[in-house]
């Protein structure tokens, strides 16, 4: 967030928030990616994700 906000963009970056901008990498313990979300759309996913 406060790199977002040195540069002027907090109020469409920076947090996790409705109406901001946001790609998303999901990993497991070990670092691998299980999931990619950019645009708000899911570009990666992994045949190990699990969801309960």
């Amino acid at each position: 967030t406060n790199p977002a906000k040195i540069i002027g963009i907090s109020s469409s970056k920076g947090s996790l928030s409705r109406g901001k901008d946001a790609d998303i990498v999901v990993m497991d313990k070990e670092l691998n990616v299980l999931m990619t979300i950019a645009e708000g759309r899911i570009v990666y996913r992994s045949k190990e994700l699990y969801i309960e």
